[in-house]
């Protein structure tokens, strides 16, 4: 049993240290509210009023309460704490949401979003997840990518179209993702090698389901492909509910039934072998 308790410790650790490698803890913009950026600037997309490359962090100007960033090819965005989004950076396809196509070196905010709780970023447009469980995108639309029937590019949010119950979001490089409530997926946008998995390389300007796709708790996006996690990547010990999604912020109650000493509560159900 002794055993048994280690290796509960011994993974319990490597997922806390596989999830901090991984960027998943709370960074500088989750514990302050502060955002910094680092590396090419030609456009403003580090955020600091200049357009000088940086090879250590800056401050984003003026940011503060922020509590989701994102990072398109040459466009940032971020959500703040009341459920409004800026952006800063390129701006040519209206990626910025403001309702222009300039640039900006500093943050702007994005045009009639009160109520993101999650954002994504492709090569030049942007997706929020609304919260109640709607999609809006902007930016560049050439392939379908904004998802509301049109290849026209918009520089203000525009309904997904169709799209409901959603629980999280993904943008590849022209092609976005959705995971939805019932644990299914969700694509629309460029299509040319078979990035929406519908089994076709035929673009879609409104959302296709990918074929095959069940209990499914994660996606991403690439450039041109896309990814989903079936099942659990990690859960607490003993946790009967199906809620695979930890906070971290909770990690210490987590470590509490994490570290079970087995020789003392040989009852407890994380001794018992499977």
């Amino acid at each position: 049993m002794k055993t048994q308790t280690n290796l509960k410790i011994w993974w319990a650790i490597s997922v806390f240290l596989l999830v901090l490698a991984f960027g998943s803890m709370p960074t500088q913009a989750a514990q302050t509210g502060s955002v910094v950026a680092w590396g090419r600037n030609s456009v403003g997309q580090l955020g600091d009023g200049t357009t000088t490359d940086s090879t250590t962090p800056v401050t984003v100007s003026g940011l503060s309460g922020v509590t989701a960033i994102a990072a398109g090819d040459n466009h940032t965005v971020a959500i703040l704490g009341d459920g409004t989004v800026v952006a800063w950076g390129y701006n040519a396809y209206g990626q910025l949401g403001d309702g222009t196509t300039t640039d900006s070196t500093t943050p702007v905010t994005v045009s009639g979003l009160s109520d993101a709780t999650a954002i994504a970023a492709g090569d030049d447009h942007t997706v929020a997840l609304r919260s109640g469980g709607s999609v809006v995108a902007w930016g560049r639309n050439n392939y379908g990518q904004l998802g509301d029937l049109t290849t026209t590019n918009r520089t203000t949010p525009v309904p997904v179209l169709g799209l409901f119950g959603v629980t999280a979001i993904a943008a590849g490089y022209s092609h976005t993702v959705a995971l939805l409530g019932d644990e299914t997926v969700v694509d629309w946008g460029n299509n040319v090698y078979g990035q929406l998995g519908d089994g076709t390389t035929t673009n879609r300007t409104t959302p296709v389901a990918v074929f095959g796709l069940s209990g499914m708790t994660a996606i991403a996006g690439g450039g041109y492909h896309s990814l989903g996690l079936k099942g659990c990547l990690y859960k607490l010990i003993g946790d009967n509910n199906n809620d695979c999604r930890v906070d971290l912020l909770d990690f210490a109650s987590m470590a509490e039934n994490w570290l079970i000493d087995c020789d003392a509560e040989p009852s407890n159900p994380a001794c018992v072998p499977k």
